[in-house]
């Protein structure tokens, strides 16, 4: 059977529902990065934009790269691109995720070794709603428990696991103090104590892990702030 016929009202909600599949696909998002260990020498990697097509990043560990106005893809992945191989265009894939609906997200970087191409576990962070006002994100990189009361806030977080919480200024307006413990022989003891800064405009990310040299645990501050 034949439709020699369309219904212009078929034809033109076709239209609409291409033009906005295509305005979700072309839609711009901000992305900044944050690496984590620290490296002595950090060099940029590069973001996949598409076949061929990649964008040079830098990837810090002490604050947050600055801001990169990108495509929002169904993932993040990052690498490092190669010479091309049968004319085609090679990349060598450090890690990737998937992709959030947030049109401004932070992506965290964890080196699974001593270099980059090692490879990263890639965390995207929506700064709406996953990380939002004068919450602190705590990560275990350490292969013990670690517990901690932070602004009147008690929570524990085992290794390879994350933690967000809003913690309540108990030592003046926007400050709030902190106590992080370790647990040896069935004993938590302390391995951190200080008071920290809330603000409106500031997050807190804390990354624990074990200093190369002592093996002791040891606490990694960024402020991120909006």
């Amino acid at each position: 059977m034949s439709y020699p016929f369309r219904s212009p009202l078929v034809v033109m909600t076709l239209a609409a529902m291409l033009q906005s599949s295509h305005a979700q696909v072309a839609a711009n998002t901000t992305v900044q990065f944050v690496s984590f260990p620290p490296v002595a020498d950090s060099k940029p990697v590069e973001l996949l934009l598409g076949e061929g097509k990649t964008l040079e990043i830098e990837i810090p560990s002490d604050a947050p790269s600055g801001p990169y106005q990108v495509p929002r893809g169904a993932s993040w992945t990052v690498g490092k691109s190669g010479p091309e191989k049968d004319g085609k265009p090679q990349f060598a894939i450090f890690g990737t995720a998937p992709s959030l609906a947030s049109s401004n997200q932070l992506i965290l970087l964890f080196r699974k070794g001593q270099t980059d191409a090692e490879g990263f576990k890639v965390i995207p962070l929506d700064f709406k709603s996953q990380f939002g006002d004068r919450m602190l994100l705590f990560f275990n990189m350490a292969r013990e428990e670690f517990a901690a009361e932070v602004g009147g806030v008690k929570f524990s977080v085992k290794p390879g696991a994350q933690r967000i919480i809003s913690p309540k200024a108990d030592k003046g307006e926007n400050l709030c103090h902190a106590d992080l413990y370790y647990r040896k022989e069935e004993i938590w003891k302390p391995f951190f104590s200080a008071n920290w800064p809330l603000d409106d405009t500031t997050r807190g990310l804390f990354f624990v892990y074990a200093d190369p040299a002592s093996s002791r645990l040891k606490l990694h501050a960024v402020d991120v702030s909006l």
